[in-house]
């Protein structure tokens, strides 16, 4: 398969809407997870998640758990995204995509770096891409953070709605 690097990107207009914690310890799971959001007009069937070290290459580090999310569910703002920013056309929904189980095997600095593709037969096409803010993983568990308000307002919605389900929820494919 063929493959667009990052310089290639005609669209860059993916959000991080929550970002990763500031610090976390070793193979704890981020919380909040991160959640991305794609314009309605970025047409991508697939989304993945890598680790970046501060200086902007990929981290040997591994990211483990969902690092892939498939295509990105459709949210309007009447059904309560609460994520947009007032730059976006209200009229238009925002597609997201949250990751939920994250965890990194080893200590450092790090950044998370998401890319949409679109997958076709004999290649794939990144459509958009973004980079989250600098965190912290230590070598020893830490206190569990939550988000800002408008982060915590923008996962329970999405929570709400089924796009993502919390440690301990229920899983509704086990009946």
């Amino acid at each position: 398969m063929s493959q667009e690097g990052p310089g290639q990107v005609p669209n860059q207009k993916m959000r991080i809407e929550v970002q990763p914690p500031g610090h976390v310890g070793v193979n704890q799971t981020l919380y909040p997870p991160v959640v991305i959001s794609i314009p309605h007009d970025v047409k991508c069937n697939m989304v993945y998640a890598y680790l970046k070290l501060p200086s902007g290459n990929f981290a040997a580090a591994t990211l483990s758990g969902m690092s892939e999310s498939g295509v990105p569910y459709a949210m309007t703002p009447s059904s309560g995204g609460g994520g947009g920013s007032s730059s976006s056309s209200s009229s238009h929904p925002r597609k997201y995509s949250v990751f939920p189980c994250l965890s990194i095997e080893h200590a450092g600095k790090y950044r998370i770096f998401v890319t949409a593709i679109k997958v076709h037969k004999d290649h794939w096409e990144t459509k958009a891409y973004a980079t989250s803010d600098e965190f912290q993983v230590y070598s020893d568990a830490v206190d569990d953070v939550t988000g800002s308000p408008k982060e915590e307002t923008l996962l329970e919605n999405l929570h709400l709605q089924g796009f993502w389900r919390r440690a301990g929820d229920p899983d509704p494919t086990q009946t």
